[in-house]
């Protein structure tokens, strides 16, 4: 069982993350019977350019998991979906778009994360990130899979990442199905601006924990987009 723990001042009460109870096919329509099942956790809350206000558009992650995958669902509503900015490019070149990602961290020490961020077509931006040189080293590729569909409400992105492509620690090393990764989930995208027509940047944020390993202890994670 995988469970998280949502991060604000305090520590929320944990919340299971269901195993996927049915196979799921990444094509960013999330019909199988396991997306239904899955644990719809808010991107509630806005961090650029303010500072921790609740979000103004509404987006919803949905996260389970099966014995080869961890499994991220977004819906990301908009109110202009004609305005979305997303184009097929080159992997890692599409910071510009609107995007979605998430940050994981397996060792739980604040120190080194993987960061995957997908625009709404499906394009992929992978890097690790390290919180001691404050760097963003985008030549780490995983293999991972996503896809990404515009809607008429928003855009949909569903994304499988191998646990096999992530660096997890031992289990002779101490480590015992329940620990925790610290994890960040989040959404950057152009917003309806003051002036007629205009876009501006934001970005949202949902943070948290999920736990694969007992015994340690919930730190709080990055924000995971901008």
């Amino acid at each position: 069982m995988i469970t998280t723990l949502l991060l604000a001042a305090t520590l929320a009460a944990p919340i299971e993350v269901r195993r996927a109870d049915s196979p799921i096919r990444i094509d960013a329509r999330l019909d199988e019977a396991a997306w239904s099942a899955a644990t719809p956790i808010a991107v509630a809350y806005e961090w650029y350019p303010a500072d921790n206000t609740p979000a103004p558009v509404e987006t919803e992650a949905l996260v389970t998991y099966d014995d080869r995958n961890l499994y991220v669902a977004f819906r990301a509503k908009d109110p202009q979906p004609g305005r979305i900015r997303a184009r097929f490019q080159e992997r890692d070149a599409g910071t510009a778009d609107d995007l979605v990602g998430f940050y994981i961290d397996p060792f739980n020490d604040d120190r080194r994360a993987y960061q995957f961020r997908i625009n709404p077509l499906g394009v992929q931006i992978d890097a690790i990130n390290s919180d001691v040189e404050a760097t963003e080293d985008f030549s780490w590729d995983g293999i991972w899979d996503s896809a990404g569909m515009i809607t008429s409400d928003g855009y949909i992105v569903e994304v499988a990442v191998p646990l096999q492509q992530l660096r997890i620690p031992s289990r002779g090393g101490g480590c015992r199905p329940g620990a925790s990764w610290p994890s960040a989930s989040g959404r950057a995208m152009c917003s309806t601006g003051c002036a007629p027509c205009a876009r501006t940047r934001i970005t949202t944020a949902w943070s948290a924990s999920f736990r694969t390993c007992t015994g340690s202890k919930p730190k709080r994670a990055a924000a995971a987009s901008r």
